[in-house]
């Protein structure tokens, strides 16, 4: 591995040790494509017309070396009854105390005119573009430590009295950028909570 892949790989890794950093993209990059397929299964339940086609880096879980092989493009392209969404998968427990959001991957979103969607046990949310765009300029960025420092935006679902005071709330994305809030039907929530028995203890 050469000095700029090195580098490449100690940014990825955060504060993990390789061992680690390797088994925690191999089982959130599955999770993730777990999720694209139930999100792709509601939506046809829902009688929408949808393809899926692979999108991002690379969606096998496996270690990536080169750094020119690693980018931040959205996971999938959903077409959806003709039209053509790049979303990206994100899985977050209904549990944890607050989401964040690393703002290179926002950034990269906003360019690529990307929504992302965030997998929680009873529903899903959809950040469209246009709330990503609104986070990036209505909210300031700062670091997580758990992730090796890296600048993070962080949204809870409801005001705590400790929280920082760069995040912000879920419900002013919701009412003022347009972010969606949408229930899973019943086959999803099922599918959704067998999965994330195993999975969510690793979280972080």
């Amino acid at each position: 591995m050469d000095e700029r892949d090195q580098a490449n790989w100690d940014n990825r890794r955060d504060i993990r040790s390789s061992e680690e950093a390797q088994e925690d993209i191999k089982v959130f990059t599955n999770a993730e494509s777990c999720a694209c397929e139930i999100f792709a299964d509601f939506l046809r339940r829902k009688g929408h017309e949808i393809s899926v086609v692979d999108n991002g880096a690379d969606n096998s879980g496996e270690w990536i070396e080169n750094a020119d092989d690693v980018n931040t493009d959205a996971d999938y392209v959903f077409h959806i009854d003709g039209e053509q969404d790049p979303l990206d998968m994100k899985v977050h427990s209904e549990n944890f105390p607050f989401m964040s959001f690393k703002r290179h991957q926002v950034a990269s979103y906003i360019r690529q005119e990307a929504s992302l969607i965030l997998f929680r046990e009873n529903i899903y949310v959809k950040f469209p573009t246009e709330a990503l765009a609104y986070m990036a300029n209505h909210y300031k960025a700062f670091p997580f430590a758990k992730w090796g420092g890296k600048m993070t935006y962080r949204f809870y679902d409801k005001s705590k009295w400790d929280m920082p005071e760069e995040a912000g709330l879920l419900n002013d994305l919701i009412e003022n950028a347009g972010v969606e809030i949408h229930e899973w039907d019943e086959p999803a929530k099922r599918a959704i909570n067998e999965y994330f028995e195993t999975l969510f203890p690793r979280q972080v």
